[in-house]
């Protein structure tokens, strides 16, 4: 049965379907079924095969995924509850840092001298967190202003 056309049917179809797949497990696939599978679709036989998008098409899939995939419209949008720390060291001024500290120090630590790969870390004189409990930054804003520039790693000097 194909899916109804009007919006309101379409949504209780889909409800209905998902309810009855809940549970339910497909039968694990072999590795040679997974093999015929994989070549059922290749070369000629992809029914996309030797076209392509129209420049509107791709204009229209682009401002379509920004839309959807930006904020309060993103579909794991958890109100806003990322956590403080994790903005700051996402940014781009906690990054340029963070790379700026690895260069000065030529990728060597500076506690111990080791240089191989993995172990190495830029480590603040402060623990982030005891940064922002001590100087009560509760915005992001206010860590890229911190008026003491020598603790903030992404306050400019």
């Amino acid at each position: 049965m194909p899916a109804p056309k009007d919006p309101e049917k379409r949504k209780l179809w889909i409800r209905r379907i998902s309810k009855g797949k809940t549970g339910k497990k497909c039968p694990p696939r072999t590795k040679e079924h997974r093999q015929k599978l994989s070549e059922s679709k290749m070369g000629k036989k992809n029914p996309f095969f030797n076209r392509n998008h129209t420049r509107e098409t791709k204009q229209k899939q682009s401002i379509a995924h920004l839309g959807i995939c930006a904020g309060s419209e993103h579909w794991n949008w958890q109100n806003g509850i990322t956590p403080l720390q994790k903005k700051i060291r996402a940014c781009l001024k906690y990054r340029q840092w963070h790379d700026d500290i690895y260069t000065r120090d030529n990728f060597t630590c500076q506690d111990c001298g080791d240089n191989r790969g993995g172990n190495l870390n830029a480590h603040h004189i402060e623990w982030l967190s005891w940064i922002i409990k001590e100087y009560n930054i509760t915005t992001l804003g206010q860590a890229e202003n911190c008026e003491d520039r020598s603790v903030s790693p992404i306050a400019k000097n």
